[in-house]
């Protein structure tokens, strides 16, 4: 059953998947097998993570206001489509 139906949450206005993200996955799928980073936006303004976690295989799908119960909601877009062989989440609330 997929993470979504599996919650009762209804995530706040303007929270959610990095839009600019769902984008290029549209075009391009990232290559399975690497590390998600999913939930706050501590990671989302990491720019630079990719170059500071290289040679590592990094999927930054941080998204700003995100707690917990969000992060799992968005599971099935945000991490498990990926593949990952780890996933990083961190949420302030």
């Amino acid at each position: 059953m997929p993470v979504e139906r599996q919650t009762n949450i209804s995530p706040k206005i303007g929270t959610g998947l990095n839009m600019k993200s769902l984008l290029q996955d549209s075009l391009v799928l990232p290559k399975a097998g690497g590390i998600v980073f999913a939930g706050s936006s501590s990671f989302f303004f990491w720019k630079n993570i990719k170059q500071d976690l290289a040679p590592l295989n990094v999927i930054n799908r941080g998204f700003g206001g995100s707690t917990l119960p969000e992060v799992l909601y968005f599971a099935n877009r945000s991490i498990i489509k990926y593949k990952p062989n780890a996933v990083v989440i961190y949420c302030e609330k």
